[in-house]
């Protein structure tokens, strides 16, 4: 999605990436859900690269199950672990001339990000496919999974206990969703539009990365109801569920005693270490 291109507002189309899967592959279908998700998430995560002329694709997470599951739906790939002195990374690759023909036509028409496409219209220079090139993009809708995948990607829930001597327990809970985007003001804005709250800013001290902020405890609500309907598949589906633990807390009003306020931190460590271990890393290079 971009300035330079003519976005079209229609759905997601997979026939002719069903057509391919259903004749080439011996493995269940994956449904749409699951595979607009998939877009989604390798919009936010993925690379879609050229490396000595040839295509490869590479996902990257700390997370190994997340990529696992991604191996295990689609049927093909491989996924390796690489060791740091942090701890460590996985990687989810594909480097054959058949599966990258799949992600071809799973793809193209079907991108969000004008960086992804013109990444993807490599592809289609090296490959002689059947199908036409779509240069065009789709915009994403609250009624589809790929704000899910995206967030499993990019975005982050928390929740802030700061000192507040004009409130009945002394503090004041707050509630966020945030979503982060290297040169992403222009989806950050659609996003903002179908949540009808936040806002966008460019943040400090780093290089043209946008942020995407919900903290208004009414704005929240489209928030909650979108990933009660469309789950998040990593492991922000943890931190979300307690994130959204400490929302029914709130609307409950039991964060003014003490009892409930003490859940509350507790809960909200959890939220920020299972936050810490999401975190994304690791370059797109192969190895």
């Amino acid at each position: 999605m971009g300035s330079s291109e003519t976005t079209r507002n229609t759905s997601f189309n997979l026939k002719n990436f069903h057509n391919h899967y259903i004749r080439n592959y011996k493995f269940i279908l994956p449904d749409n859900n699951w595979l607009i998700w998939f877009i989604g998430f390798v919009e936010g995560d993925g690379a879609i690269l050229c490396k000595n002329g040839r295509p490869h694709f590479v996902l990257t997470q700390k997370e190994g199950a997340i990529l696992y599951h991604i191996k295990e739906v689609l049927g093909f790939g491989h996924v390796k672990f690489y060791l740091t002195s942090s701890g460590g990374y996985y990687r989810y690759i594909v480097s054959d001339v058949r599966s990258i023909k799949t992600l071809s036509l799973l793809f193209n028409g079907n991108l969000v990000l004008e960086h992804r496409i013109n990444q993807l219209k490599k592809w289609y220079e090296i490959f002689s496919l059947n199908s036409e090139f779509i240069s065009l993009a789709v915009l994403p809708t609250l009624n589809d999974t790929w704000l899910s995948g995206f967030t499993d990607a990019e975005g982050c829930f928390n929740v802030n206990i700061t000192s507040r001597r004009n409130t009945v327990s002394g503090y004041r809970i707050s509630l966020r969703f945030l979503l982060d985007q290297k040169n992403g003001e222009m989806i950050l804005e659609h996003i903002k539009i179908l949540f009808n709250f936040g806002k966008v800013s460019l943040r400090g001290g780093t290089n043209e990365v946008y942020r995407f902020t919900i903290d208004s405890f009414k704005g929240l609500i489209n928030v909650r109801d979108y990933f009660l309907m469309y789950p998040l598949r990593t492991k922000k589906a943890i931190s979300f569920a307690k994130w959204n633990e400490v929302y029914t807390m709130r609307l409950n009003k039991e964060h003014l005693d003490q009892k409930g306020l003490n859940k509350i931190k507790i809960i909200s460590k959890e939220i920020n270490k299972n936050n810490r271990e999401s975190t994304k890393t690791g370059s797109a290079n192969i190895k």
